[in-house]
């Protein structure tokens, strides 16, 4: 798979992540929280099965963007569903706590994967590869029955009380209420009597948006009903850009684009960056051989990280063997016969190869560059692979590294949870995005894979709580009928007034708008991730000039 493949199948999550975040939340508006989270529990579950057993690349990224979709849906309506069932008091405290599960199903994939994914390149990957049904499938295999697992879970839930009483089903709501109260009180049997209520406030009515809402069709077509469905929600997100929403979408905006940008894309680079640490360490151990002469020489035995520079080759044979990365520099071959070979990062440049045999190997022309050949016999039962397979892989260094980034998470997950429920949501954003953006300027020191390690940790610690807490901040920020995270109301208790407040008060709101400067001095930090690539050029010049 080339990079710029591999590249487009993690975007393509992204894509339906995005797509059904915008699907599915609306969906949850009509259909209700848990019917939205066990369709969308559904799709993920179904495609991830179907992902694993994908023979081609366009069917298995076809099947990876359904079960994105699904996934998007999940990840803002569970955050609205389980805060809908908590106090205001309480909402902080455990939405962080929910995070940290987040965390533990992260760290459970990246268990996974170090238990059952090959470890090296020479080996193990190379046999996999020839595998229908490898490895990597089975991984994506194992991977979704937790979905499957939630499907069965969700079945005994309740529905939102918050969005019973939207949709005017107050009956039901009180049935579920009267659940809570008994389940909170199971070890009170004085408290077992009839729930009850001195006085129920119901939300308000939606507004009309300036007359944006539109009548509910009276039902006599399915495309009438289809009609009406779009139009809410149009009407819905329309909503989010005017008076008095407006100032809190671009700045919630404008955080989430520059968290998750942060987040997923150190996420990206750091597996890259200790890839490209580990090429340097090894390129610096390549062993040199200028000027050498072989004559009748039989090499049986594999080479690996061999560069040969204007030498000469005559009458001898290279057997049963794998080239991995070597290069024949400025060379003259005479005479030489190539038989079985697999090679891996292998190269003929500027060389004179002239009356020599190749028989079974996977040398394609690919591999010669700017090459001289003459009186050349080339025998193979195979075509030459377009791919160049790196047998240098080692991916339990980025497993390692992945392994080692969630468990960094959750100590700062917990200090989140901690931390939202005593400094606030807006202090939190702010000094968790302020110690990022600082923490993204030791980049530059980022020279061996020790160090990239322990940076991987610091920034997945200090992050994680500006993440959770843009979390709780989007949910108090819109009322429930604009958004999927709603105000809470307060805990029903027997005797007891039963209020809702539906948004961030405009103090909170004028506090979270001072984080746009940490937002503005992190964006600018992470811009400077590109400048250990700049490290790599040069330190190919100096290469060059040694030689």
């Amino acid at each position: 798979m080339s990079e710029r493949i591999a590249d487009f199948s993690g975007g393509i999550t992204f894509l339906g992540m995005m797509v059904g975040g915008v699907v599915w939340g609306n969906l949850s508006d009509r259909m209700g929280r848990r019917r939205t989270l066990l369709s969308a529990l559904g799709v993920n579950a179904v495609f991830s099965v179907i992902a694993a057993f994908m023979p081609t690349y366009g069917t298995f990224m076809m099947a990876r963007f359904c079960s994105a979709v699904g996934i998007g849906g999940l990840l803002p309506i569970v955050f609205s569903y389980c805060s809908e069932f908590l106090c205001k008091a309480d909402r902080s405290k455990y939405l962080s706590r929910l995070v940290i599960f987040w965390e533990l199903g992260s760290l459970l994939v990246s268990v996974i994967a170090w238990a059952m994914l090959p470890k090296t390149g020479t080996t193990t990957v190379v046999i996999e590869n020839k595998e229908h049904f490898s490895a990597w499938h089975q991984v994506l295999l194992v991977c979704s029955l937790p979905s499957l697992a939630a499907i069965i879970g969700f079945v005994f839930l309740p529905e939102s009380p918050r969005y019973l009483l939207e949709a005017g089903r107050e009956v039901e709501a009180m049935m579920v209420y009267q659940k809570i109260y008994k389940t909170n009180n199971m070890n009170n049997p004085a408290a077992h009597a009839q729930y009850q209520l001195s006085e129920l406030e119901l939300p308000s009515k939606r507004p009309s948006s300036h007359g944006l809402c539109s009548t509910p069709p009276p039902g006599k077509s399915v495309l009438a009903d289809m009609t009406y469905s779009i139009e809410m929600f149009w009407n819905s997100f329309l909503q989010l850009f005017m008076q008095p929403h407006l100032p809190i979408t671009l700045l919630l905006i404008v955080l989430w684009f520059t968290a998750a940008f942060g987040y997923y894309g150190m996420a990206v680079w750091f597996p890259e960056y200790t890839k490209l640490v580990s090429t340097w360490e090894y390129e610096a151990q390549t062993n040199v051989t200028v000027n050498a002469t072989y004559d009748g020489t039989a090499f049986n035995t594999s080479i690996e990280n061999v560069r040969w520079i204007d030498s000469f080759f005559k009458n001898c044979s290279f057997h049963h063997l794998t080239f991995s990365h070597v290069s024949f520099d400025n060379c003259t071959i005479e005479d030489v016969r190539f038989e079985i070979i697999k090679s891996s990062r292998t190269y003929f440049r500027n060389s004179i190869i002239k009356d020599s045999r190749f028989v079974d190997t996977d040398l394609s022309d690919q591999h010669f560059e700017n090459c001289v050949m003459s009186n050349i016999t080339v025998l193979s039962l195979s075509t030459g692979c377009p791919l160049d397979f790196d047998y240098n892989i080692h991916l339990g260094e980025v497993l390692r590294i992945q392994t080692f980034g969630q468990l960094a998470i959750l100590p700062g997950a917990v200090f989140s949870a901690l931390a939202i429920d005593k400094l606030g949501r807006v202090k939190v954003i702010g000094l968790s995005m302020f110690l990022s953006s600082v923490t993204a300027l030791c980049i530059w020191l980022l020279y061996s894979d020790g160090v990239v390690d322990i940076y991987g940790l610091l920034f997945n610690s200090v992050f994680i709580s500006a993440w959770n807490a843009i979390d709780i901040a989007t949910i108090e920020s819109y009322p429930t009928h604009l958004r999927l995270a709603t105000d809470i109301q307060e805990r029903a208790e027997p005797c007891q007034k039963v209020r809702h407040k539906d948004s961030m008060d405009e103090d909170q709101l004028q506090r979270l708008a001072y984080q746009g400067l940490a937002v503005a001095v992190r964006t600018l930090n992470i811009s400077f991730i590109k400048i250990p690539r700049l490290k790599k050029k040069e330190r190919n010049k100096q290469t060059e000039t040694k030689f």
